[in-house]
């Protein structure tokens, strides 16, 4: 085993199974540092196993439990190894997803003001005895190895939940199973005890025992493993043990056990085999002690060398051998944990669960939130939280955890299945898994299980955290009985204002405060129900109200970090820095100091704003002030390069966190999944999601599989297919939400199935009925409908959906009348112009602060653009460039600012017209903000690593090949060189439009040999690696990075497909019949993301990288004119050949064969590729060929 040392590659998104080992390791760094496992060892032959057994699986109380047989590991037996966490009775598959368990270590151990507040946590306190024993637990099988232990049953009594020695059968190889352990034949001597002592120099002896001491007090962090022991084993082989103390003694067990323990999920059990015995005989070596405080620091060290040994029932039973007084159960609780995380490694989750709930009289008051708040402000408290941190972490990746507990109901007393289902309720919701707890709250409820009160009311504000609402009422309702409770009112509170429903809210902050219990963070909720809104006047108002200032101005009655946040998060939620500086002027008076989450609050207003450049001057603001960003700051970042469409500084964000020691979470992996669907990186998408569906610490969640179906809509596929993964649901266990839905109609709209998208709408209504809530039909859904049947030109269809948004109180957004303005702008005659203006005066002439309108853009198009965009585009496909250029002045007057996307339809005004000038003025600042937008690194020292990660994103992709159309008809070829070296100085990648019309325009410079070159070293190896990827996937990536794959096997994005494009694409075409076979195969229905990559492989886009027809048409007239005996450029024939100079006629014939034969040499497959086109021209006009091509006629 190597030394400790900090990497920055976080193992679990790089480990992959070894030769002996079956499942993915987490490390469990001290400082959140991960550590790769190490390589694999050599296997010893079989040893004897211990006879120890542990934990009742699913029987009744005294007898033997767990498997029927202990299997070896996986790796040394034909049989494979019983599922981790599926109870014997689930039925369920043993490939099924099981919950995130990724934010569980790092849960808050309370559920009071911290959890309240929906605002980036702080960083826990660390815990001044040692880091929980799993930071963060790969949710992977922990398959039992040969040298497991074997299961231990329960005692026969009901008094004690301690369980007790007894073996269920050997697992001790044949010749050694039946050696009684009783008999007086002595074992062989072990390979690690060291020989008899031989003579050696004193000062030898005193310079060892130095070094040992020297090695022993090195900080913890720094704790060199192996050294440390080849150094004890020197000091002991020479006799010289008795010269160190017991606290040396202690500390060097102490510390052994810390190293190791970090290390239990990533070594093989070989290895915590042996170095549990090592540090046991450390500890074996002090002999007896006498204090009582010693004594019991000794036996739990040696309960926790046993643990990793696999001695558990001895180690439960060293702990339980003599009672410990309240002020002395730090190392015991120490002892519990390292005994639970060495139950889950031998044997799986839901024996480590059974642990818990039969240890439960002496650890029970430790492991829920609630019940630990009698131990808050003790001694023991850190301990106690890393041991429930630990126990969360390890239950919550249960899969199917309502069937362990209804798996339970025969064989547990009532008692003690409320204390599992208890338990099992907190710890998904604390890993932001809230929808397993109303499962297993259900099984409860359906077993007449009451949990404690405060537990549904954790959950449904849980769910409200989660933006869950329907669930929420459901249970929130079913706690009436409640009602007079400040629980009961504080949730209803809580609740509503999380909605944003501030009249409802209001209603329970009164009932609150007529009851007498009003407190401050109540005020907070209240802030919130307006700050989730963006109603920053309200917000501000009610803080006024109950935190007057006094006359100096500075806010009295104790206003808290937490208050000036949420005033913060509501200018956040507008983009409204100024007013987010003002509240933090106002937390300094008050003499607070910014934390980490008010940060990330700031941070949030300015991605909201898309202000990528202060963003990173904050990033390095946070960093100078010791706050380093943490999981929500990266989250926030990465959220709106994803909408920028910018999927590798996406990534370098992602990459970045991990080397920061963030632990991604799934919603993380869900960011990074968006930005490749967003900037049509399918690859990407693909990769994402097999990362998903292969790690076993990821859940297929909702908005994972909303992903897969935007990914689905966006490259257009036929709705028959989109719909046969929509009805995977159901297999999925997977409940649709208002964006499911959503997504399913928008493609039935872009296939033009309007009925069908009608039904879908009213099966939404159905269940709206049936769950009690309406909440799923949003205004993005009738939008969508409207935009549908404008498409289809159904004006009245239309105008009704609209008048049935208003009627159901939804407000339509800024998309919703951009749909309307561009139906006017199609229409295209002078009247709907007018209308459509007049539209947008009336929109805009609101007082801002009731543009409901008008909401941040997080990178993606303004509010703005939505309004005046569609009317600009219309304008510039009717070749009126000065009413474009009058919109976009009104719209600057406005407010508004240009954007990429403004400008440029501004330059494809221009181009339609051919005005050289105005294109030359303008491109410019569209190069400018385009730079701007691209290059800005989020820290310093990792601009040159982001810049050179760049992929191509789109951004100036689209003006550059208008800009160098416009040019190249003038004849401004020297501005076509100077631009493209420009592009390329600042290390923008080229699409394939670019190269095409750089082609394009070399073709009509004269440049044959420079436009053959494009195409036989760019656009044809492109096109043949773009083919070869889309035929490769990778079923189980360990990571979901792109950045991870050689950039030659790094396939370039493809533009997503929208508007008319995307719905003439959703028609089912000889593509996807050529891929009918693949597409149907009922056997691969369960890969969700296999008709992707079919799709992806079959698409219309595929040929993206070819060359475009007008470049190869330009390229065949060339050649014609060089077969024919003529220079390339050549206008017409001569008009008689026969009075031509005959070294004239030869020369001229010499040199186009000359030049024709060396287009064949050096540019083969540029040519054979003009060669085929020439093929499909003469198919495709036939006798007409000769017309069309006029120097074929002859050559």
């Amino acid at each position: 085993m190597s030394d400790h040392t900090h990497l920055d590659v976080l193992s679990v998104y790089s480990a992959r199974c070894k030769e002996w080992s079956c499942s993915m390791r987490v490390s469990v760094g001290c400082a959140g540092d991960l550590e790769k496992p190490e390589e694999t060892e050599t296997r010893r032959a079989p040893r004897r196993t211990r006879k120890s057994s542990f934990l009742p699986r699913d029987r009744t109380l005294g007898t033997p439990v767990l498997h029927r047989t202990q299997t070896r590991h996986a790796s040394r037996t034909a049989d494979r190894p019983f599922p981790d966490s599926d109870p014997p009775s689930s039925g369920a598959d043993e490939n099924a997803l099981d919950p995130s368990t990724e934010a569980s270590a790092s849960v808050s151990s309370g559920d009071g003001p911290g959890e309240d507040v929906d605002l980036p946590p702080e960083a826990s306190n660390p815990d001044p005895s040692g880091p929980p024993l799993l930071d963060d637990i790969s949710e992977t099988d922990s398959p039992p190895s040969e040298l497991a232990a074997p299961p231990i049953r329960a005692t026969e009594t009901e008094e004690t939940d301690t369980p007790s020695l007894e073996p269920e059968g050997s697992l001790l190889p044949p010749g050694i199973a039946d050696i009684d352990e009783e008999s007086p034949e002595p074992d062989p001597p072990s390979p690690l005890e060291p020989p008899p002592p031989a003579p050696v120099d004193d000062e030898a002896l005193k310079g060892d025992v130095r070094y040992l001491r020297q090695l022993i007090s090195e900080p913890r962090d720094h704790f060199q493993l192996e050294k440390s022991w080849h150094a004890y084993e020197v000091v002991q082989t020479h006799g010289g043990l008795h010269l160190l103390t017991m606290e040396e003694h202690l500390t060097l067990a102490k510390k052994l056990l810390h190293f190791v323990e970090q290390r239990n999920q990533l070594d093989e059990l070989d290895d915590m085999h042996k170095w549990g015995n090592r540090t046991r005989r450390v500890l074996e070596a002090l002999g007896s002690v006498d204090a009582h405080a010693d004594r019991i620091a000794m036996r739990s060290l040696m309960a926790r060398a046993l643990a990793l040994e696999g001695d558990l029932q001895k180690a439960l039973d060293l702990i339980n051998s003599e009672p410990s007084d309240y002020e002395h159960l730090r190392p015991i609780l120490r002892a519990y944990e390292s005994i639970l995380v060495s139950t889950w490694r031998h044997f799986d989750r839901v024996r480590a669960l059974e642990f818990l709930i039969l240890e439960w009289e002496a650890i029970g008051s430790y492991l829920l939130t609630e019940s630990s708040r009698v131990h808050a402000r003790t001694s023991i408290a850190p301990v106690a939280a890393s041991l429930r941190e630990t126990a969360f972490a390890i239950v919550s990746g249960i899969s199917l955890p309502a069937l362990v507990l209804a798996d339970k109901e025969e064989h547990w007393e009532p008692r003690r299945r409320r204390n599992l289902g208890e338990l099992l309720i907190e710890a998904f919701f604390r890993a932001k898994l809230p929808m397993e707890s109303v499962d297993v709250l259900r099984e409860m409820r359906r077993q007449n299980l009451r949990p404690a009160l405060y537990l549904p009311f954790q959950l449904v504000r849980a769910l409200a955290r989660e933006n869950l609402y329907d669930d929420a009422h459901t249970i929130f309702s079913s706690l009436k009985d409640a009602a007079e409770s400040y629980d009961y009112l504080f949730t209803g509170l809580y609740l509503y204002a999380h909605e944003g429903k501030d009249r409802e809210a209001q209603e329970y902050f009164d009932l609150i405060t007529d009851a007498g219990w009003q407190t401050s963070k109540d005020v907070q909720q209240l802030m919130y129900s307006f700050a989730v809104q963006g109603q920053t006047s309200a917000t501000l108002e009610i803080f006024q109200k109950y935190f007057p200032e006094d006359a100096h101005g500075i806010p009295t009655n104790g206003p808290v970090v937490e208050h000036f946040a949420v005033g913060m998060f509501a200018h956040a939620q507008r983009g409204d820095f100024s007013g987010t500086a003002q509240w933090l002027e106002g937390m300094r008076k008050v003499g607070l100091q910014p934390e980490v989450y008010v940060y990330t609050t700031i941070l949030k207003s300015f991605a909201l704003r898309g202000d990528l450049d202060t963003i990173a001057s904050l990033l390095d603001q946070m960093r100078s002030q010791g706050h380093p960003p943490n999981l929500v700051t990266y989250a926030t970042v990465m959220t709106l390069l994803a909408h920028r469409k910018d999927p590798a500084s996406t990534e370098a964000i992602y990459a970045r966190a991990i080397a920061d020691g963030i632990v991604p979470d799934s919603m993380m992996v869900a960011i990074l999944m968006n930005a490749h669907i967003e900037a049509g990186s399918w690859k990407g998408v693909i990769r994402a999601f097999d990362f998903v569906v292969a790690s076993p610490h990821i859940r297929l969640t909702i908005g994972i599989y909303n992903l897969l179906l935007k990914a689905y809509i966006q490259i257009g596929a036929p709705f028959r297919i989109v719909s046969r993964i929509f009805n995977q649901l159901e297999r999925l266990r997977v409940r649709p939400d208002g964006y499911t839905f959503a997504l399913l109609i928008q493609s039935a709209c872009d296939a033009r199935q309007m009925d069908t998208a009608s039904s879908i709408f009213n099966e939404m209504e159905r269940l709206a009925a049936h769950w009690g809530s309406s909440r799923h039909i949003t205004t993005w859904t009738l939008t969508i409908i409207m935009a549908g049947f404008l498409r289809r030109n159904d004006k009245e269809r239309a105008t009704a959906v609209y008048e049935d948004m208003l009627a159901r109180d939804l407000k339509p957004t800024a998309v919703t009348y951009g749909v309307i303005i561009n139906a006017y702008g199609k229409e295209g005659t002078a009247e709907s112009f007018e209308l459509a203006e007049q539209f947008i005066k009336d929109l805009t002439e609101v007082p801002p602060e009731d543009r409901e309108w008008e909401t941040p853009p997080h990178g993606r198009l303004s509010a703005r653009d939505h309004l005046y965009l569609p009317l600009m585009q219309a304008y510039a496909a009717r070749r009126l460039p000065q009413e474009v250029e009058r919109v976009f002045e009104q719209m600057l007057a406005d407010g508004g600012e240009p954007t990429l996307s403004i400008l440029s339809t501004l330059l494809d005004a221009y181009a339609r017209v051919n005005d050289v000038g105005a294109v030359l003025e303008l491109w410019p600042q569209i190069f400018d903000l385009g730079v701007k937008y691209s290059t800005i690194p989020l820290f310093a020292e990792d601009s040159s690593s982001q810049r050179a990660a760049k992929l191509h994103t789109f951004v100036l992709c689209v003006p550059l090949s208008r800009y160098i159309g416009v040019l190249s008809g003038a004849g401004l070829h020297e501005e076509i060189a100077a631009a493209w070296k420009t592009f390329q100085a600042h290390g923008f990648a080229f699409s394939a439009d670019n190269w095409n019309q750089l082609a394009f325009a070399l073709t009509q410079a004269g440049e044959l040999e420079r436009a053959l070159e494009v195409l036989e070293k760019v656009l044809l190896p492109y096109h043949r690696q773009s083919n070869r990827l889309r035929a490769e996937r990778e079923p189980h990536p360990a990571s979901p990075l792109s950045l991870d794959v050689a950039p030659a096997d790094v396939s370039p994005p493809e533009k997503p497909l929208a508007g008319g494009a995307r719905a003439a694409a959703t028609k089912w075409s000889r593509f996807h019949r050529r891929a009918g076979a693949e597409l149907g195969d009922p056997a691969l229905a369960a890969d969700l993301a296999y008709h992707l990559h079919v799709l992806h492989r079959i698409s219309p886009m595929w040929n993206t990288w070819l060359p475009r027809p007008d470049v190869l048409r330009r390229l065949l007239d060339a050649l014609l004119r060089l077969r024919a005996g003529y220079p390339a450029d050549a206008v017409e024939r001569a008009a008689d050949e026969l009075s031509m100079d005959p070294d004239a006629l030869r020369a001229r014939i010499d040199d186009a064969q000359a030049r024709l034969r060396a287009f064949y040499e050096e540019y083969p497959d540029a040519v054979r590729s003009v060669e085929r086109f020439e093929r499909r021209e003469r198919r495709r006009l036939g006798r007409w060929f000769t017309k069309v091509y006029t120097w074929a006629a002859r050559g």
